[in-house]
């Protein structure tokens, strides 16, 4: 009971709040390895009162769990522990402990193939014609060799099976560890009655090559878990806060700063949190955020986030967020989570293996019965009973949809794409059509100045500059940036001001200047707006209410914007613009790209009607926007996807997260989730197909304990190398990879 409460009191410690009714928390569960185990730890948690979701992440080997907040906190270390795992907070679940359990697989891999290669030789000589004393001497050295090595090599079958069938339930490596010692047994009673045949040979082999699979499929699950870990190393451990007590910078450990403390951040450092700059200017390598390897001038007022490196001079500024909910916490939160949704294959899949063992073990019983019927040889029908048993492991089809998906998760990281929902991926590949917002999707979102009318002089040029000074809108932040490639002068404002909505007013000794909207910028709301067809936004620099400039602004494209509307269509894709910009900007922007389809003006409900008119019509689509006016639409679409510097809200809604600005990931990551499908159902075809062969085969006699354990080995390790195609060199034009950098750390491109 102590016990219970100590687990108990565990659970509440590291659980946290996510809303007003539910609390959530996320354990480590370093022993599951298959569909079945995925299923037994689900169903025993959806089974326990007041938890209302549980999901199981194969590839971090982690859970994660919800529950009623009214309720007392529910003992759910000790619900997995009855099922037969053990479960630990996910700090024990580290690199280390991964790094360890490949380890393990491969000493073991070792064993079993030197016996293997020992034992096939003793055979090779039995098989050509050696006689019955030397035959009864190579039996003995293979009981010798095989055992050992049994004992060596098969320990991490037997543990698995051991915490099943402890707790009352079976799993895939059940029929394998039954079919190991029957064949065993029976291997050591022959030989000791100096019998003709024993399977010394094909037990050894059955398990080599069983390790051969699962070995194969723990190092590409280490290789998904180490974008994680690449992720977690830009991560700095510490950050200097200015503490009140001492009147100066302290170094503290950066999960200990919160909103509001005031950073300082050195040359040459990453960022430990996204904060924003309260004093000085430097130049910021953003690539981890954009992709662009091109430094970023930053100054007062700008936005930094976590993980970027400061290049040049010491910055100060103020945090904005905690560790866990700045950039780079968010982006591992991301991938975490990409494993732990189950798509329709996976879903089938499950279903399947949770029948099929049992029916796996009735099957063998069958045949033993059989045999015994029909020979009276108990000896003869023992080898088929272990013939069905060995032949018959799901393995394969357990591995058919996991392995695929973990392999298409490193390889959509490769191209800078998250995928927060695996079963999206099915989804994306389905798509018949994708909808693009337009401001800060397909252009950048940062306004160029177009154009300067009206004769604007170089004393106007240098007002208006002056008066967008610390403005946030976009338009005015165009300005500066011009205007500081000539002259940056200061004048000595009054009554400075920015009007949301309208633009910056502010007065110098009698006069009032306005830099905004044209009809707020002139005092009279019914003149001068702007034409909603023109193709450009325009702004006017007033003196007392009459025009001394007028300025135009464009959103600029993004590069490689045409290269990827060009690519969908080859992938017979319709593509679309949904945007709540003007008529004008919009036909510009879809004239460039050669779109035909497009609609303006689209508030939130108009972009949510759009999307359902599409699917109403049984039409997949995928739809890309990055605000929060787009929200509705993403959460209405069969996929979304947004850039990972898009809206909070807008990444916790999408199924995929662009790391980069490339928007050719977009197309790449479309072909491999389609190629991601087929070889889904090239391999459960595969499996399947390969079980409906081999149980006549085997409860026929036909096959051989020895023949048994090669099909079955093989047919697991086929379906991983037919996974593995989802990893060969494609075309990609966005590349995202991850480098040595400066600081000898990691850098993202």
């Amino acid at each position: 009971m102590s016990k219970q409460a100590n687990n108990t009191d565990v659970i509440a410690l590291i659980s946290r709040k996510i809303n007003a009714s539910l609390s959530e928390v996320e354990l480590a569960i370093p022993d599951i390895h298959c569909a079945g185990c995925i299923s037994t730890i689900e169903n025993a948690l959806s089974g326990t009162a007041g938890v209302e979701y549980a999901r199981v992440n194969l590839t971090t080997r982690r859970v994660r769990i919800r529950w009623l907040t009214a309720m007392n906190t529910p003992a759910l270390i000790d619900v997995i522990n009855k099922a037969g795992f053990k479960a630990n907070v996910p700090e024990n679940l580290s690199q280390a402990t991964a790094e360890d359990a490949l380890t393990k697989h491969i000493r073991a891999l070792a064993v079993a193939g030197f016996a293997t290669a020992n034992v096939m030789m003793l055979s090779l000589s039995v098989w050509s014609g050696a006689d019955e004393n030397t035959r009864h001497i190579f039996h003995l050295l293979s009981a010798m060799i095989v055992v050992p090595a049994l004992i060596f090599s098969s320990r991490l079958f037997f543990v698995s099976a051991w915490q099943a069938l402890r707790v009352g339930r079976t799993n895939m490596d059940v029929p394998i560890c039954v079919g190991i010692v029957l064949t065993t047994v029976l291997s050591i009673y022959d030989t000791t009655l100096g019998g003709e045949q024993v399977y010394f040979d094909a037990v050894i082999m059955l398990v080599f090559l069983l390790l051969i699979g699962r070995t194969l499929e723990t190092r590409m699950r280490a290789k998904a878990r180490g974008a994680v870990d690449a992720l977690a190393q830009l991560q700095p451990a510490l950050a200097l806060i200015y503490s009140k007590k001492s009147q100066q910078f302290v170094s503290t450990a950066v999960d200990k700063v919160i909103g509001g403390d005031i950073l300082q951040l050195a040359k040459g450092e990453r960022i430990p949190v996204d904060c924003k700059i309260i004093s000085g200017r430097s130049s910021i390598d953003m690539s981890l955020v954009s992709g662009e390897s091109v430094p970023v001038p930053v100054s007062e007022g700008d936005v930094l986030f976590s993980g970027c490196l400061n290049l040049e001079s010491i910055l100060q500024a103020a945090a904005t967020d905690t560790v866990n909910t700045s950039f780079l916490g968010k982006i591992e939160q991301l991938i975490e989570d990409a494993g732990a949704h189950k798509g329709h294959y996976q879903q089938l899949a499950d279903r399947v293996v949770s029948y099929y063992t049992p029916f796996v073990h009735m099957a063998a019983l069958l045949g033993f019965m059989l045999w015994m019927w029909h020979s009276g040889d108990w000896h003869r029908a023992t080898t088929v009973g272990v013939t069905v048993l060995i032949i018959t492991c799901p393995c394969a089809l357990g591995l058919a949809v996991p392995i695929t998906r973990v392999i298409a998760a490193h390889q959509l990281i490769k191209i800078g794409v998250l995928m927060k929902d695996g079963a999206a991926l099915e989804r994306l590949a389905t798509v018949a059509a994708v909808v693009f917002d337009k401001t800060g999707t397909l252009t950048t979102g940062q306004a160029k100045l177009y154009g300067v009318y009206n004769a604007c002089t170089e004393e106007s040029m240098r007002i208006a500059q002056s008066l967008c000074n610390g403005a946030e809108h976009p338009y005015a932040k165009a300005i500066v940036r011009h205007s500081q490639l000539h002259s940056n002068q200061a004048y000595p404002w009054q009554e400075w001001c920015e009007v949301a909505g309208n633009g910056v007013s502010a007065r110098l000794g009698n006069d009032t200047y306005r830099l905004g909207r044209a009809a707020w910028a002139l005092n009279d709301s019914a003149s001068e707006n702007d034409d909603q067809d023109d193709i450009f936004s325009h702004s006017l620099l007033t003196k007392n209410g009459f025009t001394i400039a007028e300025f135009t602004f464009e959103d600029c494209l993004r590069k490689d914007a045409p290269e990827c509307i060009n690519r969908l269509r080859k992938q017979c894709l319709a593509v679309e613009i949904l945007s709540g910009d003007a008529v004008g900007p919009v036909r510009q922007v879809a004239a460039k790209l050669n779109i035909e389809q497009f609609h303006s003006a689209a508030d939130p409900n108009k972009k949510l009607d759009q999307i359902n008119l599409r699917q109403s019509a049984n039409r997949q689509v995928l739809m890309v926007g990055d605000g929060i006016n787009d929200g509705p639409a993403l959460a209405a679409s069969s996929v979304s996807m947004v850039p990972g510097t898009g809206a909070d809200m807008t990444r916790k809604l999408a199924d995929f997260v662009l790391l980069s600005n490339h928007l050719t990931a977009i197309p790449d990551a479309i072909a491999l989730a389609r190629r991601s499908r087929t070889i889904v159902a090239q391999n459960l075809t595969l499996a399947v197909g390969y079980n409906v062969v081999a149980m006549p085969l085997a409860l026929t006699g036909v096959v051989t304990p020895l023949l048994a354990a090669v099909a079955m080995s093989v047919s697991s390790v086929l379906v991983i190398g037919n996974s593995l195609r989802l990893a060969s060199p494609e075309r990609c034009s966005s590349t995202f990879s991850m480098k040595r950098g400066t600081s000898n750390a990691w850098v993202v491109q």
